[in-house]
């Protein structure tokens, strides 16, 4: 029997249950690799969808096999382990394997599929009398636009409502459909000028004026140059440019270059010529021995704030490159990414890559395609950055590992940095580096218990000691009449750094101004229409913002739910703060940094830099200011709030406190001069509280593990939270029981999967962007018999007619909403 090329095809918009490899025949002038991107007609309305030959075979073609359409790339985009590395994240994620795909690429390289119409072969010749108005008049716009059109091009102001009209023809075999594909975002490309052959070996046979001998002696030594520097260094117009071109003596051509990220230049001493401190050098040999093993390694770098992990990290990356190796430091914040941009661009210049959500989508793209090229072989950036393409990885560090930002829970694929950096290091057997002056607790057990490598560093670098912390009891702030945001105690340490020329960081972890208008009347708040939660005042905008949805409003007027005019705004964020410090402080340099504040593009790295410069006297700010940052002339520490979050409905919610508390006291006294932090606390004895004071993570580790232990949480379990989410209330609540019900029947077919079913129950804000939200949670551990248990379940609910409209989300250790 006859063989023909069949492809095997990962569709995108596909359930993850019914996700899986089609098969379709690839025309003989394609040539498809694995890695390439196709778009193929699918279901019985041959709908055109994009998806990824994940491989090529010769086989007997199938009856009725449908082709490929369109081969989308000229060359694979995605390499074998790339490739590997989807169908983990989709396995482990339960997420459909183009998505995965589609999380590993940058953005730029979506492409993008426009429904375009052009007249059919029986158009053009006249056929088809029996046609309505309607349809002739289309049929008529198509012909005097000639070319293919989007229908949006083609629908006259008259017919805006007979849009159905395209079906029809379409059905009647009088127009055809196509789909025409761009990349979301096009290559950056210079225009250049060079010398043609014919005029590089006979310049005698070419009449050229004075001018046109300049730039011909000037572009004689080089391949081609740049027209802007052309007309700069020869001092001519683009008139003898296009000259030269006229009379062949030139060819003018574009050439693709990179659109560089914006970073500022600082001076740091080369790795060779870092002094380590003996415990330093320790860890350091200790740490290179594990990179130099050929087996893959995990180690957790323990070492309190100031200890100088920073050093280690970059004494490593300079050890994986004189191997001939890439090192990839991924950071939790992209307040982080600047300082650790120049430390490592001062040594290393261009071969450094960055990879954040703020730079723009083409100056990404180009960052990837460095990497790609080999252009670049150190890497940094926030949790994406996980997915640049190294090839040969000498070590993989993660900065402030225990960081929530490091997990990716709104969006499918909902996967963890760390987990990804495993499996990498897995695949080029290198090491992964986890570093915190607060690990998480999974991590610090399993270094405990001799799963990763241990290393600590308990003093700081410099020698200086760690700050000097006092609890601030705000109830007794109260009794004594201060109702003020700031403490007696604080307000006076703040004039005291301002008097020695020192700098001041406070925290306040709370955008806006007002955080909550209530009603006096019927004690309800102002809330989102769309969300369930209170909008809280802008000052800058004067406008009501939800912090979920992004509506916005002026400041209401009434109340909504009983019509009452007394609206009372109250709560404080930081704008209000940021006032309040004004009155206090009338001469002080006081800089706010808070998402509000550093929207537009490079505001962040410019203020942290004028704060860097003593530009500034006190960066108030969330907790984007709270980790990772180094600024020598900061001695005093106030954490405005530090209660904020003790009581969230999270099992982790005492440890991000404690996190929180611990790195921001931290960014104190770190140049040898004392330093000094303040707790504002309601409840100041709480243990949390007492042993982030205390700078104590052993003693606040061995209290959480023995609680988690107890209440079996992670790392005893891991979690999977189920969620729900429709737009009706009646049909999530009726698709979480159904769930249930399913989780039951599938547990019957898997009797060795051991698992804890809690639920169902409302998520914390329960009506989000107009739907509600239910969840599930399960106690279980991640393995191959779990998860095949879970995939069963999901399986029936995706034949179940009470799960219809009902989206269903697969989470995986994140943030539980009780």
């Amino acid at each position: 029997m006859e063989t023909q090329t069949v492809v095997q095809v990962y569709l995108e918009k596909t359930a993850f249950t019914f996700d899986k490899p089609f098969s379709y025949l690839l025309p003989p002038e394609m040539e498809a690799q694995p890695g390439c991107r196709v778009l193929t007609p699918f279901g019985a309305g041959n709908a055109r969808r994009q998806g990824m030959v994940w491989a090529v075979e010769q086989q007997p073609a199938a009856p009725g096999m449908k082709s490929v359409l369109e081969l989308l790339d000229d060359a694979p985009v995605l390499d074998e382990r790339q490739r590997e590395l989807a169908l983990f994240l989709s396995g482990r994620t339960f997420t459909p394997v183009f998505e995965c795909v589609r999380a590993i690429l940058p953005r730029a390289m979506t492409l993008l599929v426009e429904r375009q119409y052009c007249l059919s072969p029986s158009a053009l010749q006249g056929e088809g009398e029996d046609l309505s108005q309607a349809q002739r008049a289309l049929l008529s716009r198509l012909r005097q636009a000639q070319t293919a059109r989007q229908l949006d091009g083609l629908v006259l102001a008259q017919l805006a409502e007979q849009n159905p009209v395209m079906e029809e023809l379409l059905a009647l075999g009088q127009v055809e459909q196509l789909g025409v594909t761009r990349r979301k975002v096009g290559d950056k490309t210079q225009k250049m000028l060079r010398l043609t052959r014919q005029y590089l070996e006979h310049p005698e046979e070419f009449s050229l004026s004075p001018k046109q001998k300049a730039v011909a002696e000037f572009l004689r030594p080089m391949e081609g140059a740049a027209e802007g520097e052309i007309l700069y260094f020869c001092g001519v117009t683009s008139v003898v440019l296009k000259g030269l071109e006229k009379k062949g003596a030139a060819i003018r051509y574009e050439k693709r270059i990179d659109r560089i990220p914006k970073t500022r230049l600082e001076h740091y001493p080369n790795p060779e010529d870092i002094a380590l401190s003996p415990a330093q050098e320790q860890v350091f040999q200790g740490l290179k021995q594990l990179m130099e093993d050929p087996s893959p390694q995990a180690a957790l770098l323990y070492g309190v704030t100031g200890s100088g992990k920073t050093l280690i990290y970059q004494k490593l990356i300079h050890h994986a490159l004189s191997q001939g190796k890439q090192a990839l430091l991924l950071v939790p914040e992209i307040s982080l990414t600047p300082q650790m941009v120049q430390r490592f661009q001062s040594c290393y210049g261009k071969r450094v890559a960055l990879m954040h959500s703020g730079l723009s989508q083409g100056e990404q793209l180009d960052e990837y395609r460095r990497v790609q090229e080999g252009r670049a072989d150190i890497g940094i950036g926030t949790r994406s950055a996980v997915f640049l393409p190294f090839s040969n990885l000498g070590v993989i560090i993660l900065d402030e590992e225990g960081e929530a930002s490091y997990k990716s829970s709104d969006y499918a694929p909902r996967y963890h940095a760390r987990e990804v950096a495993k499996f990498r290091a897995a695949q080029q057997n290198c090491l992964v580096l986890l570093g915190s002056a607060t690990p998480s607790v999974e991590s610090y057990y399993f270094a405990q218990k001799g799963i990763y490598h241990l290393f600590t560093l308990k003093e700081r670098y410099t020698g200086s000691v760690l700050p000097q912390v006092y609890l601030v009891d705000q109830k007794q702030e109260l009794v004594q009449g201060n109702t003020g945001s700031v403490s007696r105690i604080l307000a006076q340490q703040i004039r005291i750094n301002l008097e020695r020329k020192e700098q001041t960081i406070l925290l306040f972890n709370r955008r806006g101004y007002y955080t909550v208008s209530r009603c006096e009347d019927c004690g309800k708040a102002v809330n989102c229409p769309n969300c369930d939660v209170p909008l809280t005042y802008h000052k800058d905008n004067g406008r009501m913002m939800c912090h979920y949805c992004g509506y916005s409003a002026g400041p209401s007027s009434h109340c909504p739910s009983c019509g009452s005019q007394r609206l009372r705004l109250s709560g404080a964020g930081t704008q209000k703060l940021e006032e309040e410090l004004e009155n206090l402080f009338p001469s002080a340099r006081l800089l706010r940094l808070d998402t509000d504040a550093t929207s537009s593009r490079y505001s962040l790295e410019e203020a942290l830099a004028a704060f860097q410069r003593q530009k500034y006297d006190i960066l108030l700010g969330t907790q984007m200011i709270a980790k990772g940052l180094d600024f020598p002339q900061v001695t005093l520490v106030g954490v405005l709030n530090a209660d904020q979050g003790l009581y969230a409905p999270d099992f982790r919610g005492g440890e991000r406190v404690f996190d929180l508390l611990t790195q921001v006291v931290g960014r104190s006294g770190r140049a040898g001069k004392p330093g000094r932090a303040f707790l504002q606390s309601f409840q100041p004895e709480h243990p949390v509280v007492q042993y982030g004071a205390n700078q104590d993570f052993e003693g606040f580790y061995r209290e959480e593990i023995a609680a988690r232990k107890l209440l079996l949480y992670p790392p005893f379990c891991d979690l999977c939270l189920l969620g729900f989410s429709a737009q009706k209330e009646e049909r999530v609540c009726a698709g979480a029981l159904a769930m249930m019900e399913l989780l039951k029947q599938s547990a019957q077919s898997h009797p060795g999967v051991a698992l804890k079913a809690l639920g169902p129950m409302q998520k914390r804000v329960y009506r989000m962007q107009n739907r509600y939200r239910m969840q599930i949670l399960l106690k279980c551990h991640n393995q191959a018999p779990f998860r095949r248990f879970l995939r069963d379940a999901l399986e029936l609910a995706g034949k179940d007619r009470r799960l219809r409209g009902v989206t269903v989300t697969v989470d995986f250790n994140g943030a539980v909403e009780a």
